[in-house]
């Protein structure tokens, strides 16, 4: 992937956070009822803590003496606190237990966006990065590793967790008939039993989370909402083993909004319910809005296991569905179960390659066909939403090469 995707994403992650343009479902909570804490940056701080490749865990982990591990951080960072991590290779597996605060999140952030390079390698199921705290951030870091069934790059049993500008990448699972198959970031963990909520993954690159021996993999997937009020939003995810973007288990009330879902050989985005943590309620209230699915087994898909439901209230609007081996947007049998389907786009989307970030081009007919539902105030690098007369469908707001909107 070339360097433009990385000028200017820094901010993306705090600007996409910063608000979010939702229409509320009844009494379901969106992200429109979302309180400051879920929108805005801790401000309230602890300490700032450093660590370094150069540093050493007896140090103070000051700016001028890091610590050498995000471990030994992550042990002491408390509410409020920051911990600035320097470019370099730290192994893995990193556990963050630690939980904030409302108002005083620990946040964890690679001082240069995919600098800090966390790796891992396990025979048994492996979470490279396993944010088993509450109100934690986990920002810019570049996670890649290897393990059996259950891997996983970032994984989050915790609750009010955000997930912001990662690029998640090379997560090697082994395919040899076990039952928990993986992912490149999970939302939910299953610990303990799904009941874990309310998080954000936002702005991450996530690409070639495959299995072994094969790439493909049936239970591999690219990002992976399993619990409640999972809000999926700027992501750039392909070439992983399964589904790009899939949801299972306890999901439900979703917001899955301006991604771009590329080259995956089962779906682009899967809304699902089924399974160990599933509930009576299934999987409704979700928001599939923006979205460019392309070149995937299928494009937008519902299904379950037969005994818990997907819908009423599920909402498929503006997204751009096109060459997917069984067809255009396919919603299941939604619309029996009160699904609104509206403005797909069934068009060539015309983007440039992975190497330039699957970018839309002039002419392209994602330019000004988004909706304001669920979209971002601000796209995979940070610029504001929208560029011309509407939102554009996909992770990226297209500008002229002077960088004027249309």
């Amino acid at each position: 992937m070339s360097a433009d995707l990385r000028r200017g994403a820094c901010a993306a992650a705090w600007l996409a956070l910063s608000a979010f343009a939702v229409v509320s479902c009844g009494a379901t909570r969106q992200p429109a009822e979302r309180t400051a804490e879920d929108v805005a940056p801790a401000v309230a701080r602890y300490a700032d803590y450093y660590v370094s490749r150069k540093g050493s865990d007896a140090a103070s982990g000051s700016r001028k003496r890091p610590w050498r591990t995000i471990t030994h951080a992550a042990a002491r960072a408390g509410p409020g606190s920051v911990v600035h991590v320097a470019s370099g290779h730290y192994t893995g597996p990193v556990v963050l237990k630690r939980s904030g605060r409302p108002g005083r999140r620990i946040r964890f952030v690679s001082q240069t966006r995919w600098g800090a390079r966390i790796t891992a390698t396990a025979s048994g199921s492996l979470g490279i990065v396993d944010v088993a705290g509450d109100y934690v951030d986990v920002e810019g870091f570049d996670v890649s590793g290897s393990g059996g069934d259950g891997t996983v790059g970032i994984v989050v049993p915790g609750s009010h967790v955000r997930v912001m500008g990662n690029r998640v990448h090379d997560v090697i699972v082994a395919c040899d008939g076990g039952v928990n198959g993986g992912g490149g970031i999970v939302a939910g963990g299953g610990r303990p039993d799904y009941r874990n909520h309310d998080i954000q993954v936002l702005g991450n690159l996530v690409h070639d989370v495959v299995g072994t021996p094969s790439r493909r993999c049936a239970g591999v997937q690219g990002i992976y909402a399993s619990v409640a009020r999972v809000w999926i939003a700027n992501n750039v995810v392909y070439h992983n083993a399964h589904d790009c973007i899939t949801s299972w288990h306890a999901a439900t009330q979703l917001t899955i909004a301006n991604n771009a879902a590329i080259e995956c050989p089962a779906a682009g985005i899967t809304i699902g319910s089924g399974g160990p943590g599933a509930t009576s309620g299934g999987n409704v209230h979700t928001v599939v809005s923006n979205n460019l699915v392309y070149g995937n087994g299928q494009g937008v898909v519902e299904t379950s296991d037969g005994a818990h439901r997907v819908g009423p209230g599920n909402r498929y609007l503006n997204n751009l569905v096109f060459r997917s081996g069984s067809g255009d947007l396919r919603a299941g049998d939604a619309p029996s179960r009160g699904a609104i389907v509206s403005g797909t786009v069934s068009s060539n989307p015309r983007i440039t390659d992975a190497r330039h970030g699957f970018r839309p081009t002039a002419g392209s007919p994602a330019i000004d066909a988004g909706t304001t539902t669920g979209a971002p105030r601000s796209d995979f690098e940070g610029v504001r939403r929208p560029q011309g007369r509407r939102m554009d469908i996909g992770a990226f707001e297209w500008r002229s090469p002077g960088g004027q909107a249309p």
